[in-house]
């Protein structure tokens, strides 16, 4: 894939993407469920209000990635 490629708005759902060229990639607003990015290169890539559920990045390149965020901790009940 080229750099700077618009993926925006994509349906990537159960998308094996693993070891992938992803640099500087855009998937903003996409459903990314379930893709797998395991050792993906996503540097300068941006996740802008992406659906991220379920997806993988074990070993990914995450430098300088935009739109990640970890869920806040479940609060243990009382």
């Amino acid at each position: 894939m080229s750099q700077d490629s618009c993926l925006c708005e994509a349906n990537l759902e159960n998308a094996d993407l693993r070891d992938a060229r992803l640099e500087g990639a855009n998937f903003r607003d996409a459903n990314l469920e379930r893709v797998q990015f395991e050792r993906a290169n996503l540097t300068n890539a941006c996740f802008d209000h992406a659906n991220l559920e379920r997806a993988t990045f074990h070993e990914a390149n995450l430098y300088r990635v935009k739109g990640l965020t970890m869920p806040a901790p479940e609060t243990p009940q009382e």
